[in-house]
């Protein structure tokens, strides 16, 4: 006696339609996942680097207002050009009485160039002599006009990828200071550049529209200072 069985179950092209939509849906989640990632990134890298620029805002701001010195102890600012491994470095200076801000601007450092904006304490009040910051260690390598830091003195103000677009500080009056700072994270191909050279808009380095712009951000701020202490 025979007995007729319908078998059930997908034919190829139901198997096929299906496997092209969960493609589909997949596809589409990894996209959506990739763009809160990078958004997360730009966020995150966003916030860093204004807190960066804020931090060192302040640490200008504070060291106006209770050195009771002058703007380079009322000196002329000296900038040295520092020999780093066959490629030379302008190195830049502000100071109020032994506080020291030596730092380089830009992004054409030779490879292994240790420091962007070091803070530190000279040993004793002089002439505003920038630290070879090229070094791991900073020191004045025996320059005549240098004044080397106290012991254990010294502290990097600007994290990994960073560069400064500006940092400027304006004596008004003995009293009265600006002071500006502009800070790039990134690439410098992530920057709108002028012959490979990133421009300064505003102060300050303006991520390009190209691809991986998560791993770019800026800052700028400005504000004014005045003394509290005076000698």
């Amino acid at each position: 006696m025979k007995s007729n069985s319908k078998s059930s179950g997908f034919t190829i092209m139901e198997l096929m339609i299906a496997i092209s939509i969960l493609s589909i849906i997949l596809l589409l989640s990894s996209m959506v996942l990739v763009g809160i990632g990078n958004l997360y990134s730009k966020g995150a890298n966003l916030s860093n680097v204004q807190d960066t620029t804020r931090n060192i805002v302040e640490n200008v701001v504070s060291a106006v207002q209770f050195s009771g010195d002058q703007l380079n102890n009322g000196q002329p600012a000296i900038v040295h050009n520092y020999v780093y491994n066959s490629s030379t470095v302008q190195v830049s200076a502000y100071c109020f009485g032994q506080t020291r801000y030596s730092f380089v601007t830009g992004f054409n450092l030779p490879p292994g160039w240790s420091h962007i904006l070091w803070l530190d304490r000279m040993s004793t009040p002089g002439d505003c002599f920038p630290l070879d910051i090229g070094q791991p260690s900073p020191t004045c390598l025996g320059i005549l006009g240098c004044i080397d830091s106290q012991s254990n003195s010294g502290s990097e103000l600007i994290g990994a990828n960073m560069h400064i677009a500006t940092f400027d500080i304006t004596e008004y009056n003995p009293q009265l200071y600006s002071v500006s700072v502009g800070i790039g994270f990134g690439a410098k191909d992530m920057f709108v550049s002028n012959g490979g050279v990133p421009t300064l808009v505003n102060g300050n380095y303006q991520c390009s529209d190209s691809a991986g712009q998560q791993y770019c951000a800026s800052s700028y701020l400005t504000t004014f200072a005045s003394e509290r202490l005076s000698q």
